[in-house]
């Protein structure tokens, strides 16, 4: 008797065993700063799509660059998409140990003398490279969603010409078409979006310029709604004549489709960002130490255990944080593998190996 032919194609679905793990065996995190870390469950996870909004000069370029910087250092490739022209040596230089001449680091932008390039030639590009082998696990960063121009757009001649904006369309179309290939590739992509006043009159105050729509497609969202402060919890004030070392970013998690289920997302996160150093990885790790057992703070003294048995004190939070860094590399150790057993994540990057072939 003839089998019966299925009508079903029954190697279209997965068990949720399969699933769960590929997420938990195949899949590396790229670290940012101990309280980010913190509050996104280790970092951030291979195969999402990452938007960072914020005010301007809250210092979401550096924060972008920060993760680039230690994208690199895990040896992914990393492709920036410089939209609004304005990546400059300056910023290299503002994050600790960028590594500018890495060979991996590859910058998408118009060349001075030459037309803009659309935002529909940028998205068909970084869509074309995560189809490729060589970039698998590469980070990709478009800075910004705001400031995307359609081709529509540019090909217009007529300044005057009254049309709808379709840059939001454009970029929740990006979104859309690369889920799935960020997640089947490892990929990550971080998107970088401007907040602007509302000025309907009703709703919400500020509104991300850009497209609503990009939150609903991305898997984690990062922003900013407050101007920043100084290290004591002061806003910042360019006139007040004070010679500022770094600033204070008061971040919000809202949304996060890869959040471990015991991360808080209501309660903030200060981020401290440091000029000339990027994320302030020493202040941040003061307020992370007490939970890994390796520091405890009674009254103004900061006790400190080495994992040799070392002990030492200091007396103060900037005497601590000073230690902090004398001993930074044991205490990277300390956090990292903390975040390993506590968050059940990976930082180990394997670049895929290319096979050449014979002409």
């Amino acid at each position: 008797m003839a089998k019966k032919k299925e009508l079903v194609d029954s190697s279209l679905f997965q068990s949720a065993t399969d699933i769960l793990t590929e997420e938990k065996e195949n899949i590396s995190y790229v670290p940012i700063g101990p309280a980010l870390d913190s509050k996104l469950g280790g970092g951030i996870p291979e195969g999402s799509l990452v938007l960072i909004r914020t005010l301007a000069k809250v210092g979401k370029s550096t924060l972008a660059m920060q993760i680039v910087s230690n994208a690199l250092a895990q040896g992914r490739y990393v492709i920036y998409a410089d939209i609004e022209c304005r990546l400059s040596g300056f910023k290299y230089f503002q994050i600790r140990g960028f590594d500018f001449n890495n060979p991996k680091f590859l910058i998408l932008r118009s060349k001075s003398g030459e037309p803009l390039l659309s935002g529909d030639k940028i998205y068909k590009t970084i869509k074309d490279m995560m189809s490729l082998p060589k970039y698998k696990g590469a980070l990709y960063v478009i800075d910004s969603f705001s400031k995307v121009i359609p081709e529509d757009t540019l090909n217009d001649t007529d300044i005057k010409a009254s049309r709808r904006d379709t840059t939001p369309k454009l970029n929740a179309d990006f979104c859309k078409k690369v889920g799935n290939l960020v997640r089947t590739t490892n990929s990550i992509v971080v998107g970088i979006q401007h907040f602007i006043t509302n000025t309907s009159g009703y709703g919400d105050p500020l509104v991300p310029d850009g497209g609503v729509k990009l939150e609903y497609e991305s898997d984690i969202v990062i922003e900013a709604r407050h101007k920043p402060f100084n290290w004591d919890g002061e806003r910042l004030n360019d006139d007040d004549g004070k010679e500022l070392k770094g600033q204070l970013m008061k971040l919000q998690v809202p949304y996060n489709k890869k959040l471990a289920p015991y991360v808080s997302k209501k309660k903030p996160v200060h981020c401290y960002l440091k000029f000339g150093e990027g994320v302030w990885w020493a202040r941040e790790a003061l307020d992370i130490l007490p939970e890994t057992g390796m520091m405890a703070i009674k009254g103004a003294w900061y006790n400190f255990i080495l994992p040799d048995g070392t002990e030492f004190k200091a007396n103060g939070a900037e005497k601590a944080v000073v230690l902090i860094e004398e001993h930074r590399e044991v205490f990277e150790k300390v956090i990292k593998d903390y975040f390993i057993e506590k968050y059940k994540v990976s930082y180990d990057f394997k670049p895929p190996v290319i096979e050449e072939t014979e002409e």
